[in-house]
């Protein structure tokens, strides 16, 4: 995992080699000094300028690939007017971007798309950086896990941070972090070592841990156990009830699955005076499964109640 200190320095010094190689570009010069007027003008603008962000390096790190696309509107006369300028993810991006913005065909355009791909780019990049220290937490935590016979799978994804729970099922769960913190928590006490004191940090933000998450019944209390992973990574501190956060990812009802052919849809009712909660799955063949057995959305206990009975 990488700090936020050296995360800051590769930003940097990858920034001020883009800016510093636009502004030496011969392509971009000559361009400048000869208008952009026509649509071979624009492309060879944009070649100019991916040539740049492509060639950028600081130690190794480069700027992400990236996919992109523009579209001119014409004035009254057929000239071209202005361009709409798309830079986005690659497909199956783990944390899917896309920025459109269109820029009017005078004497700014060459500096706004440089902006604009700038932006965009480094943005991406910033979800990269970030996954790639997510990626480390979750090693981290399965190791723990597997080490002190903890049966949940608990991981972390970069994702909109609205929706506190990206996935859940009784053996797993996968919490939505934001940037900043993924960015920030390699100084975390759970990834201390080096000497003695700092493996002595770590090995109480351990034992911290498996306690809170061994003291869990199941997946859905783990999101209120405030283990201190959790709530650096994520608002779970929010008051929330955990069957409210658990819908922001799953937005159909259990009831209505017969009009997809898959997915996943949560279920509300009463038991026994108990309001309850859970999940339930349509396999591709119709078949249906609880993968998040009923809870009380009071007490996050489970409840012995046939889900799949009560909606069919």
């Amino acid at each position: 995992m990488r700090t936020k200190g050296v995360i800051k320095e590769i930003r940097e010094q990858l920034y001020n080699n883009v800016v510093e190689q636009f502004q030496s570009s011969g392509a971009l010069n000559e361009a400048a000094k000869a208008g952009v007027t026509t649509v071979d003008d624009i492309t060879k603008v944009i070649t100019a300028v991916k040539s740049v962000i492509s060639a950028a390096n600081y130690e190794g790190n480069m700027l992400p690939d990236y996919l992109y696309s523009y579209k001119t509107f014409d004035d009254a006369s057929g000239k071209v007017a202005s361009v709409a300028l798309t830079v986005k993810t690659k497909l199956k991006a783990d944390y899917p971007y896309k920025a459109t913005v269109e820029f009017a065909l005078d004497e700014n355009f060459i500096k706004n798309v440089e902006n604009h791909f700038v932006d965009t780019i480094f943005t991406i990049f910033d979800a990269e950086l970030a996954t790639d220290n997510l990626n480390g937490v979750n090693a981290v935590i399965a190791d723990i896990c597997k080490e002190n016979e903890i049966p949940y799978d608990i991981s972390f994804v970069l994702a909109d941070t609205k929706t506190l729970v990206t996935e859940i099922t009784d053996t797993k769960i996968v919490f939505a972090a934001n940037i900043d913190a993924a960015f920030g928590i390699a100084t975390s006490t759970l990834f201390q070592s080096g000497d003695a004191y700092s493996d002595k940090v770590r090995e109480i933000a351990v034992a911290e841990f498996v306690e809170k998450i061994k003291a869990c019944p199941n997946t859905v209390s783990i999101i209120k156990s405030h283990a201190s992973i959790i709530d650096t990574l994520t608002d779970a501190k929010t008051k929330k009830r955990a069957e409210r956060l658990i819908r922001k990812a799953y937005h159909r009802k259990a009831e209505n699955l017969d009009v997809v052919k898959s997915g996943i849809g949560y279920y509300e009712g009463t038991h026994n005076d108990t309001e309850i909660f859970a999940l339930v799955e349509k396999a591709e063949d119709g078949t249906l499964s609880v993968v998040l057995k009923p809870f009380d959305i009071h007490t996050l206990v489970n409840v012995d109640f046939d889900v799949i009975a009560a909606i069919k």
